[in-house]
């Protein structure tokens, strides 16, 4: 009994953190600073290696993935512009 128990709690332990996780990366991702402009848009997902316009991708959509992309990456795109 004690071991089920035991075992229960630890995946109840490892889903907390992994939707801790992901609520932390949301977070960031509102966060993040992100260029407005359709051109520099284009330009951080090219300079990031990631394609530049997904198919039925509009420019809304398109900042959304870069907004998502820097938040996995840990990018912050005004602290590397003042640099």
């Amino acid at each position: 009994g004690t071991f089920e128990l035991r075992g229960a709690a630890v995946g109840d332990v490892e889903r907390h953190e992994a939707l801790l996780e992901e609520f932390e990366r949301r977070a960031r991702a509102r966060a993040q600073a992100v260029p407005t402009a359709v051109a520099d848009v284009k330009a951080r997902l090219r300079a990031m290696g990631h394609p530049v316009t997904l198919f039925g991708e509009d420019p809304a959509d398109r900042r959304d993935r870069l907004r998502k992309l820097m938040a996995e990456s840990g990018e912050d795109a005004l602290a590397e512009a003042a640099a």
